[in-house]
């Protein structure tokens, strides 16, 4: 019912609490209470709060670098989509492949002419504008999505490594030793009990001896 009961709390907790670095590059850390079950309990609990703080902090970091490449990942996805879109439609109009059908068209287009097939030679000739009017659109299309393509998989690795760094919970701490109950008490030790009773007793009896002797000469 205190009105600090947070900073008294706080200040027991210093005082019986000690965490400190060993030579080992380890974390010992010691709990002194009243019950001893119950500060084995507490140092048990420091070292598994230490696994939930930096499972989140590092959960928390790790989805907002998965949520950069998942924007990413779908916004390419999309692109590509469009680039095939593109192709598609350049397709329907009877191009598939601009570098064969150009020279075969090329080759035709020679003969027809050389043969004197006039009407099928200007036929030819219509086709290779066609081909040149859509075929520099298709090249590039093409070679542009051969490139995002590469990029779509490259992102597609480090997505799904986001997503598992995002998603998985790693212990992050290994038990040298777990906490356990002392066989003797930490505070305060039997002999400096003894030693202060006795020195109390001895104090206190010159102190009654000396009221005595007072009330005596009275």
């Amino acid at each position: 019912n205190s009105k600090i009961k947070y900073t008294r709390l706080d200040k027991k907790m210093k005082k019986n609490i000690k965490i400190r670095k060993t030579k080992y590059m380890s974390i010992e850390v010691s709990v002194i209470d009243n019950d001893p079950q119950v500060a084995a309990s507490i140092a048990t609990d420091i070292g598994n709060f230490l696994d939930s703080a930096i499972n989140k902090m590092r959960h928390d970091l790790a989805y907002q670098a998965f949520q950069i490449v998942e924007k990413e990942y779908f916004s390419l996805q999309q692109e590509i989509n469009k680039l095939e879109d593109s192709l598609k439609i350049i397709r329907n109009l009877g191009l598939y492949d601009y570098e064969s059908q150009s020279k075969a068209l090329n080759e035709a287009y020679v003969k027809a002419l050389s043969d004197g097939k006039t009407e099928l030679a200007n036929k030819l000739k219509n086709e290779l504008k066609r081909l040149a009017d859509y075929g520099s659109t298709y090249v590039t299309l093409t070679e542009f999505l051969s490139n995002e393509n590469k990029r779509l998989s490259e992102l597609k690795s480090k997505y799904v490594e986001a997503k598992v760094d995002a998603e998985q919970e790693l212990p992050q701490k290994f038990i040298v030793l777990n906490a356990f109950v002392p066989e003797i008490k930490e505070y305060p030790k039997r002999t400096r009990i003894v030693a202060v009773t006795t020195v109390s007793t001895f104090f206190l009896s010159i102190l009654l001896l000396l009221i005595i002797d007072y009330f005596k000469k009275l």
